[in-house]
């Protein structure tokens, strides 16, 4: 294990670069031309919400209420006080009669109405019935979902896999990631596959998912990093952890936050104030907070979009939300909204 290096709380900004800022809207582009279908933008004019292209030309007018990203193929809206789902032509697909929905994932979403949880599919048809208290995103063909106070996974046609008995699963994670599940059972924690076998003990105060090969875990009030046999990988040293994403983690000690690779090594220096919401590298950049505002970095620590939000989330396909007067920026900081 490479010796660990001091930890320092001094920030030094590094100006962003002509050179880095091309890079970026470079790398943008080539995620915004993978697909022929055009590419929309939620764009905020106002307090109302509609689409745009990259070039701000307006594509679906902003008469919504509120709107997410295009995720396989269909954007949730509000409309009325209420969410449904539009295609890229702007026509309704999903009728607006929910409270909240989530994301498609694997051709399905979880959606809210009258207090309760089910799954429809993006014909709006309902798929698994409104039944549950909280629910996940489906992951490697099943999700979990709260029951009665307790945890289970059911499949795509609604059937039980694993039975409801863990008390709780991390709500920011995805249930199954790499083929296990990081649940909790008699107030442990631990990892169980596919079939509800136990892989690797609940013996863990608290488990996050496994990418690549890794997961935070934590013990005696620390976290620490181990594989999927359950060997220490990085030692139980940290305040907190993430998921690794794209070689590196961000992790938390002496109240600093920085990043560091699967050896344990220091790669980007712990300066950054903790926050429980950020999330880890995603498209190359990620979130990363001082004196309460937001930008983001690249891999070698360079501030690429300066701290001057007051919050912001991941990039995914080339854009990011972020709330200053709120709205999504793409790679080159171009911001998407008007007041």
């Amino acid at each position: 294990m490479p010796e660990k290096k001091k930890h320092t709380a001094i920030v030094k900004r590094e100006p962003t670069s002509i050179s880095r800022v091309s890079k970026s809207i470079e790398i943008t582009n080539k995620l915004l031309a993978v697909t022929d279908e055009p590419f929309l933008i939620p764009y905020r004019k106002g307090d109302k919400w509609g689409f745009c292209d990259r070039n701000k030309k307006m594509m679906i007018p902003c008469i919504y209420e509120d709107a997410k990203t295009f995720s396989e193929g269909l954007a949730a809206v509000k409309h009325n006080g209420k969410w449904g789902f539009i295609a890229k032509t702007g026509k309704e697909v999903v009728q607006f009669i929910y409270d909240w929905v989530n994301d498609f994932s694997e051709g399905l979403t979880a959606a809210r109405q009258n207090d309760s949880w089910g799954f429809i599919d993006k014909t709006g048809k309902e798929v698994i019935r409104f039944i549950y208290n909280r629910p996940f995103a489906f992951s490697e063909g099943s999700a979990a979902v709260d029951y009665n106070g307790k945890y289970g996974f059911i499949d795509k046609t609604g059937k039980e896999v694993i039975p409801f008995k863990y008390t709780f699963i991390d709500i920011d994670s995805h249930p199954f990631s790499e083929g296990l599940a990081g649940v909790e059972f008699n107030d442990k924690c631990g990892y169980i596959d596919k079939t509800g076998k136990e892989v690797i003990p609940f013996i863990y105060d608290w488990v996050k998912d496994f990418s690549e090969g890794l997961a935070a875990v934590r013990r005696n009030d620390r976290w620490g990093f181990i594989d999927k046999t359950g060997k220490e990988v990085i030692p139980f040293i940290y305040d907190d952890a993430e998921v690794f994403s794209e070689g590196l983690v961000r992790v938390e000690i002496d109240g600093r936050c920085g990043y560091i690779d699967k050896y344990g090594t220091e790669i980007i220096p712990f300066k950054y104030d903790p926050d429980y919401n950020i999330h880890p590298f995603s498209e190359g950049l990620a979130v990363v907070n001082y004196n309460y505002k937001y930008g983001f970095i690249d891999k070698s620590g360079n501030e690429i979009i300066p701290l001057i939000y007051d919050f912001a989330y991941n990039f995914s396909g080339g854009l990011a939300m972020v709330t200053y007067k709120g709205g999504f920026i793409d790679k080159s900081g171009t911001e998407f909204w008007e007041d």
